[in-house]
């Protein structure tokens, strides 16, 4: 399977977290999009580790000091595909110690890896189609700027209409 690696003579590189769709689409001209190998998971991940893995750099060319983050979300959603099965197998409700009827241990631990791997996810701030491109400072800046602009336009509507 191949990543995307950007080459080209654009002025400016184009930002690796930029959506695959603008890429794929033709909005920056110059830019060639070609295959190169995924690198190779790690060994210790298992088969739901190892997709991911592979799904994510297919996508996503990852700097050195993130590859710790993909290595730890791959291996929380490993967790999460095994305890998924472990549910499967055993049902959600489990014999206790007392012969009563209890949630399985694996549902709160299910919950705790699957929090982990979309924390570890969101901190590696992968694009999503459709939503804006940058860091979430960046992303919270603009949406700031965007509401104290709508303010001064009310308070220019408001002005207008009391004037008329």
């Amino acid at each position: 399977m191949g990543d995307l690696h950007f080459t080209g003579r654009s002025q400016r590189p184009p930002n690796r977290r930029l959506g695959l769709c603008a890429l794929l689409a033709g909005q920056f001209p110059g830019v060639v999009v070609t295959a190169k190998r995924v690198p190779a998971p790690p060994s210790r991940l298992g088969a739901t580790g190892v997709d991911a893995w592979r799904r994510l750099h297919r996508h996503f060319t990852f700097e050195d000091h993130e590859r710790p983050a993909v290595v730890l979300a791959c291996s929380a959603l490993d967790d999460v595909g095994r305890l998924e099965a472990v549910l499967d197998d055993d049902g959600l409700l489990a014999v206790g110690s007392a012969g009563q009827v209890v949630l399985h241990g694996a549902v709160a631990e299910l919950r705790q890896a699957r929090l982990a791997a979309s924390r570890l996810l969101a901190a590696l701030s992968l694009p999503v189609e459709g939503t804006a491109v940058g860091t979430p400072a960046t992303q919270r800046a603009r949406k700031a700027a965007q509401t104290r602009w709508s303010k001064v336009e009310q308070r220019r509507e408001a002005r207008g209409a009391s004037a008329s």
